[in-house]
């Protein structure tokens, strides 16, 4: 076997000298190319995480926002709901204490010598109505005088007699309701008035002998006026005289 020549020898190892180094070279240039895009790639990942972290914090500002828009509108709907409501509730008292006031304020003055039915308002006539007929009960002096007489209860058609049950030496008898016209709705017609005295205001009878069969002190009306003091009047009103003798 022949050895080789030293010249050869050292070019081969300055060959692969050569070699290595130059792959040293491009692999420390390569791993150097690597490293500054990874630093580009953290630097740029840091900046996005950050843009990340500001758009969540955004987000969550812009949330709480609208969860206190939405809160304060819900409060607000409900605010006026409750205004609305109120208002309402106040208008229905308002109405009703009027009403009262009204009721407790209005009265209906007789005046015998004039024979006017006077619907009043505190001191004030309101409406002046002409007695048209009468019954052969006439007032009391006990009734002109008092002041405690009242409007008890109204009908707009006088009805026939109700049933009733009365007991008599422990027997309980039963009355039934009349059907039909009876003395009693012919008596005293429409727009009837009662008091808690016999005194009755109403309009035109229907059958005169019964109405002056009936027994009852009557103040009759024409057929609008006791209209007009039937829907102008109220259970409760007071029913007083004026002095008779006065012009």
């Amino acid at each position: 076997m022949k050895t080789a020549h030293p010249a050869l020898l050292l070019a081969a190892g300055a060959l692969l000298i050569f070699s290595a180094w130059s792959v040293e070279s491009y692999l420390s240039a390569n791993a150097a190319a690597l490293n500054r895009d990874l630093g580009a790639l953290n630097t740029q990942l840091e900046m996005m995480e950050s843009a990340l972290s500001e758009m969540n914090s955004l987000k969550d500002m812009k949330d709480r926002e609208m969860n206190f828009l939405t809160s304060g509108l819900s409060s607000m709907a409900a605010a006026k709901k409750t205004l609305y409501e109120s208002g309402l509730a106040l208008q229905a008292e308002k109405r009703l204490l009027e009403k009262q006031l009204e009721i407790m304020t209005s009265s209906l003055r007789i005046d015998l010598y004039y024979q006017k039915v006077s619907l009043m308002r505190e001191d004030n006539s309101q409406k002046d109505l002409n007695i048209a007929f009468t019954s052969t009960q006439a007032v009391t002096e006990q009734q002109m005088k008092s002041k405690y007489l009242r409007v008890t209860s109204k009908e707009r058609f006088a009805h026939p007699e109700r049933g009733k049950a009365e007991e008599k030496d422990g027997v309980l008898t039963w009355i039934p309701p009349q059907v039909g016209e009876s003395a009693r709705s012919n008596a005293l017609g429409e727009f009837v008035m009662f008091t808690n005295s016999n005194i009755i205001i109403h309009g035109p009878f229907k059958k005169p002998a019964e109405h002056e069969a009936y027994p009852h002190t009557c103040l009759g009306l024409s057929q609008k006026d006791a209209a007009h003091a039937y829907r102008k009047s109220f259970i409760g009103n007071r029913v007083y005289f004026v002095n008779p003798t006065q012009p």
